[in-house]
């Protein structure tokens, strides 16, 4: 998720302890929802705070709801990831 809001923002993606300096410099409240979704992830389990932030930074997109192709049918499908 960090790699894709830095990108489509055109903004150096970093690695490591760099993606979080890398969000701040981009966008500091994005940055900090982004430490607190995952730490309650890391810590409960819960990924609710994390889906819900995908689905925001996902939704001037299209949302994440994608038509794949599945091998050994014919026809296009929707599908929910």
């Amino acid at each position: 998720m960090s790699e894709f809001v830095l990108r489509t923002n055109q903004r150096w993606i970093g690695a490591s302890k760099w993606i979080v300096r890398s969000l701040r410099a981009y966008d500091e409240s994005f940055a900090d929802q982004f430490v607190q979704a995952f730490d309650n992830f890391y810590r409960t389990g819960d990924k609710g705070l994390v889906v819900q932030l995908a689905n925001d930074v996902l939704a001037p997109y299209g949302g994440r709801c994608l038509k794949v192709f599945q091998q050994g049918r014919s026809a296009l499908q929707n599908k929910r990831i």
